[in-house]
Parts: C-alpha cells; structure tokens; sequence
C-alpha cells in the first residue's frame, strides 16, 4: 500500500468535498439555443449541446398537504437558470391554477445543485465555463393511494431537452363503518 504524503491527502479530501462523494447523476442534455446561416456557407452553424447532471441528492419537492388532503393534482413549468458551478442562478415559474404549488416548489430548486458538463461532451465531468445555462424542468404532482401514509416520492427523468420531475403523494383512504 503506498502512504501520500500529507499534502496529497489534503488535496484528495478537498476534491471528494468538492465533486461529493459517492454521490450520483441524472444526465440531461440541453441542445443548441439557436442557429446561424451563414450566406457563404449555407448550413447552418449552431452552438454546442450542453451537458448537465442533476443530482440524486437533491432534496425531494415537497407537495404541499392541503393540496392532497383535497385532491389536487397539477403540473408547473419551470426554466432555471444554472450558473458555471452547477449551482441554481435563478427559477422562473410559469403561471398555474394552484399557485400553493410554487413557493415550496421555488424554494426547494433554488437548493438544487448540478454538476456542468463540458459542451458536447457527454461523458465528461469537467466543468462548463461558458456562464449560465438555461434549463427547462416540467413538475407533475399526483396522487395515488397506496397502503400506508408516506411521504411525497419523486422520480426525475430526463427528456430531450429538459428534465420532468414527478412529485407523487400517498393518499390514504380510511373507512369507517357506521354502527
């Protein structure tokens, strides 16, 4: 076994708090915001595809428990902005028929953290250093019942071009008889 020496062992125990350990991506890819013609050429020249990866320790998207105790179901879209750290910039949430969905929603993504990627390369780890990156997530919030009362589950899944995240809550049915 080979000892490092002091100052080796620092800078390995810097790059685990850093890059996190142990810990796991979602990859989502986020193609070219826009296309050029050039009159010379006449194919298009387009930018890069960006590659971002969504943390699995994220915190879960609370779904607010007035909202199940009635029945609310729903869905939110949202663009956020990710900065060159993978950190969440910026949320803008479009308008929706429950806006008690939004603010934990906000909240929450805000604490959000991404690990940038390279542009065009999807297999490497190395940050982005292009600024901020727009990504569009779609929240859908359901209720199913199952057997015992639990709290909201999440599943993240990336799309082609944004991620969808399902916020599902356990609703349980009691019955009661009547004497």
């Amino acid at each position: 076994m080979r000892t490092l020496p002091h100052q080796s062992l620092y800078q390995c125990l810097f790059l685990l708090a850093l890059v996190g350990c142990g810990e796991r991506y979602i990859n989502v890819s986020i193609p070219p915001q826009f296309c050029t013609v050039s009159s010379a050429q006449g194919s298009p020249q387009c930018g890069q595809t960006v590659h971002f990866a969504w943390a699995t320790t994220n915190p879960a998207i609370p779904y607010p428990p007035v909202l199940v105790q009635a029945g609310v179901t729903g869905s939110v879209a949202a663009t956020v902005w990710i900065d060159s750290l993978g950190l969440v910039d910026s949320v803008a949430l479009k308008p929706v028929a429950n806006p008690q969905f939004l603010g934990p929603l906000e909240r929450t993504v805000r604490k959000w953290r991404f690990r940038p990627l390279v542009p065009g390369s999807a297999s490497s780890h190395t940050p982005a250093s292009q600024g901020r990156r727009l990504l569009p997530i779609d929240f859908l919030f359901k209720i199913q019942g199952c057997s015992t009362s639990s709290g909201p589950r999440q599943k993240v899944v990336p799309l082609q071009a944004s991620l969808l995240v399902e916020v599902v809550a356990c609703a349980v049915a009691y019955r009661r008889t009547l004497p």
